[in-house]
């Protein structure tokens, strides 16, 4: 406390002596008051990270996004986890979107994990639904349904006995209505990566998210819809997920 009071006196003392420092920090003030958070978190409030992340002029694949809320026939409701244990690609767009969309949580995983840590990872978040792909598929075989048994639903990009078709489940239904839910409401889970101990799993609302956007696309020369990303990082990482794509999408 005392500490504190010392720090705060030498701030004051500082701006005191440096009138152009004052005005500054007076400004910043003044911005905040203005930008937020009130006003802007009224606007945002019922808007989840999806409608962001869509855009206006991707038609496409907001009719994709869309269809794949048919994860609602599934039995996925708000708050669900839905695991998404796929590579860079659209199955991965496709599959976050619709997941935050109907106001679910992603939890986004390493698809070549091997199966003890898929099965540690999958039972701490309590994953209702799965999404696979060729690739992680060949670990998920080894998995042990009986450690895992919140999972109800497989969907599977190859289509295979047991599993529901990933193209089936987006061609067979139809759109549904984004799910208004509020800035603090949970969007993902993604797990650190585990250099400090064993990974966790970091919760991630929708405002975090946002914030984060917001933050990106307010930088002087931020990228814009006529820029090109060539993004190498995994989307289960939250820089890949949440700056390279959503970054893209969204601009």
């Amino acid at each position: 406390y005392r500490a504190r009071e010392r720090y705060q006196g030498g701030c004051q003392t500082l701006l005191a002596a440096d009138p152009a420092r004052q005005q500054l920090v007076q400004r910043v003030h003044r911005h905040g008051e203005n930008q937020g958070p009130d006003h802007q978190r009224q606007e945002r409030r019922k808007y989840p990270v999806a409608q962001r992340r869509q855009g206006e002029n991707k038609p496409g694949a907001d009719q994709d996004v869309q269809k794949l809320r048919r994860l609602a026939s599934l039995g996925v409701e708000p708050g669900d986890r839905v695991a998404l244990l796929l590579g860079n690609s659209p199955h991965f767009v496709i599959g976050y979107l619709a997941t935050i969309g109907l106001g679910a949580v992603a939890v986004p995983l390493n698809p070549t994990s091997p199966a003890p840590e898929l099965e540690s990872e999958l039972a701490v978040v309590g994953a209702k639904v799965i999404i696979v792909d060729k690739v992680s598929a060949v670990n998920w075989a080894h998995v042990d349904p009986a450690l895992l048994p919140t999972i109800e639903t497989v969907i599977n990009t190859e289509s295979t006995e047991g599993t529901v078709g990933f193209d089936d489940l987006v061609t067979s239904s139809d759109p549904l209505a984004l799910v208004e839910v509020d800035t603090s409401h949970l969007a993902v889970l993604m797990f650190t990566s585990g250099t400090a101990g064993a990974p966790r799993a970091a919760m991630l609302t929708h405002g975090n998210l946002m914030a984060n956007l917001d933050q990106s696309l307010s930088a002087e020369g931020h990228i814009d819809r006529d820029d090109v990303i060539f993004g190498v990082l995994p989307l289960f990482h939250i820089f890949g997920l949440n700056i390279v794509m959503t970054t893209g999408l969204a601009v």
